[in-house]
């Protein structure tokens, strides 16, 4: 196979006791510095006691449940320094210090773009070995499987799939999702020192983003150029 991994979103999950969800709003995170002043919504905000969400035209939302919250990012710039994301969350939980938080994810979603049955044969010829599985009900099975690898500072699971990546408003092509999260479990036994963890995970990101991206392309796309993992 030669493709490239696209790689179009990176996440933020960050998991705690309790959130108010009530505080998530336009302006509680402009006046509080957690997002530049000049931004603009992109649509009406969700607020209620269950989830509230803010959209930016910047390509950056926030959704706040009772015990997560949930940060993106669509990845339009190709240089890592112009990601907003990372400094957006820490912010967040740095107004929010005395938040019981328990975890934080790391997430990276990303496509690669192939043709038409290539995407099926390779994912259930090659990534999965060929058997009587294979012949089983009226139309050929779709694969969606999970592989979990452990790094020194995380744990990486990766999602792949096969799926219809919309490429434009009027157009799909088949294409394999390989949807990355690197998870932690914060270990401190104070507040103080779990916010400082989360914080560090969060630092690490353009590292975990360099090893999703190796490892798809050099693994999975391109076997010959494999390189060792971060």
């Amino acid at each position: 196979m030669n493709s490239v991994l696209n790689i179009k979103e990176i996440a933020i999950a960050i998991v705690a006791d309790s959130f108010n969800p009530l505080l998530l709003t336009a302006d509680f995170l402009k006046y509080g510095g957690i997002i530049p002043a000049d931004w603009e919504l992109s649509r009406q905000p969700v607020l209620s006691a269950m989830a509230s969400q803010v959209v930016f035209q910047s390509g950056v939302s926030i959704l706040a449940q009772a015990n997560r919250l949930l940060f993106v990012e669509a990845l339009v710039a190709t240089d890592p320094k112009e990601v907003t994301l990372a400094t957006i969350a820490q912010k967040y939980t740095h107004a929010l210090p005395q938040a019981n938080y328990q975890a934080v994810g790391i997430n990276f979603t990303g496509f690669a773009n192939l043709m038409g049955d290539t995407v099926h044969h390779y994912l259930t010829n090659t990534l999965l070995a060929p058997g009587p599985w294979h012949s089983f009900g009226e139309t050929a099975p779709r694969a969606t499987f999970r592989l979990s690898y452990t790094l020194k500072q995380a744990q990486l699971n990766l999602d792949i799939a096969e799926v219809n990546w919309q490429i434009s408003e009027r157009e799909e092509q088949p294409a394999i999702l390989f949807a990355a999260n690197f998870d932690h479990l914060l270990q401190s036994s104070t507040p103080s020192g779990r916010l400082q963890e989360l914080n560090q995970a969060i630092d690490r990101w353009p590292t975990y983003l360099e090893t999703y991206h190796n490892l798809v392309n050099s693994r999975f796309l391109q076997p010959e150029r494999a390189v060792s993992p971060v």
